[in-house]
């Protein structure tokens, strides 16, 4: 996962291919933290998964994603 200056953030393979491109920051991206929730011990067991992108932008706007959608699911801004 990366992001760039022009506001968009880019989900990529190993095999080098972008097959999503997040779109909807109105600055550039400084700052991009991948976490995963759920199923890592057994305890975990039956909850969801979830693989979620935290994105910051240089406009003070912090959005969260949904890896597998590409949807946006939160936003904070920090104006």
């Amino acid at each position: 996962v990366t992001g760039s200056e022009d506001g968009t953030i880019r989900i990529w393979t190993y095999d080098g291919m972008c097959p999503s491109v997040l779109e909807g920051h109105a600055s550039p991206i400084f700052s991009i933290r991948c976490w995963r929730s759920g199923a890592r011990h057994p305890e975990d067991a039956g909850r969801p998964q979830h693989d979620l992108i935290f994105a910051g932008d240089m406009d003070g706007t912090i959005r969260v994603w949904d890896r597998q959608s590409a949807a946006e699911i939160s936003r904070v801004d920090m104006h």
